[in-house]
This record gives structure tokens, C-alpha cells and sequence, in this order.
């Protein structure tokens, strides 16, 4: 296991140090503090990428104590513009996309992953589906996305047309 520590100035920041030092390997997957992986989690999503030649592997979610979005769905690049239902944890990336897209927004707070994946729609990504939870979403009281709006952020961005 390899760690990074890290100042506490942001998410997109956080990710894009992360990528600055790891960069070299062919995914990347965001694992949040309070969220789980299923036991085959990465190799089912490295699978799915592979099969289907594309940049971004997603899967559906359990969620606990409660429900609060969307279990999980293929990409719809046209619903995503008005809701995010694609968590970080959700998903493995090829590491070329990274550079593709040019890293993540720090600005975005909260709504980082809903940003990111935008712009990913915007650079011509291909997402593949893999039908079954493999994580569990926990949220809670502490969530920075339940103490924190994130749509201002990618609304405005929207508005400017930053997505095309």
C-alpha cells in the first residue's frame, strides 16, 4: 500500500496529486473514506472496461441508512445535465482519460465527480455499465455533499457552456 499525505485544499486537488504521483499505472479509482468496495469490485470493472473498449466502467450502488439518489444507471448523457447519479465510487477510469480530460476541478467541492464526468461527455468518453452493486454508499449526517450544494457549481458551468 502506498499513502499520500496530503493539505486539506480540496477534493479536485487531492485527485489531481494523487495522479501527479501515481500516474504511470493504466486505472484509477476514487475509494471515498466512508464508502465500500465489494471483494471484486476492481477486477469486475477492469473486465467491463476491457470487453467494452471503454475509458469508464461503472456499476451500480447500495446505499445505507437511506437512499438518497439514484442506485445506478447506464450514462445518459443527457440526464446527467441535470442530475449526477454517478458517484466516484462507482467507477474505474483508464488513466488516459485523465490526461484527456485535464484533471478535475477543485472548484467543483462536492460536486466534483458530477463535474469531471461532464467534461469527460465532453472529451468523447465511452462508458460501459456493469448491472450489479458492487459498493456501498453510507451516507450521514458528516456527508460534504449532503452539508454542501453542489449544483450551483455545475449549473452555472452549464450555463457557460463548459460542457459543449
Amino acid at each position: 500500500m502506498r499513502m499520500l499525505v496530503l493539505p486539506d485544499s480540496g477534493l479536485g486537488y487531492a485527485l489531481n496529486e494523487v495522479v501527479a504521483h501515481y500516474g504511470e499505472y493504466e486505472y484509477f479509482a476514487v475509494l471515498e473514506d466512508d464508502d465500500e468496495w465489494d471483494p471484486g469490485f476492481l477486477r469486475t470493472l477492469r473486465k467491463a472496461l476491457v470487453a467494452g473498449g471503454a475509458d469508464v466502467a461503472h456499476c451500480r450502488q447500495r446505499q445505507v441508512p437511506e437512499c438518497r439518489q439514484s442506485d445506478g444507471a447506464p450514462m445518459d448523457r443527457v440526464r446527467i445535465r441535470a442530475v449526477n447519479w454517478i458517484n466516484f465510487p462507482m467507477c474505474l477510469f483508464r488513466m488516459q482519460l485523465f490526461h484527456r480530460v485535464g484533471g478535475f476541478t477543485n472548484a467543483a467541492g462536492p460536486a466534483t465527480d458530477w463535474d469531471w464526468h461532464l467534461r469527460c461527455i465532453a472529451a468523447g468518453a465511452r462508458y460501459e455499465f456493469v448491472d450489479r452493486p458492487l459498493i456501498t454508499h453510507h451516507w450521514h449526517g458528516d456527508n460534504y455533499c449532503v452539508k454542501v450544494d453542489g449544483r450551483p457549481f455545475v449549473m452555472k458551468r452549464l450555463a457557460e457552456g463548459v460542457y459543449g
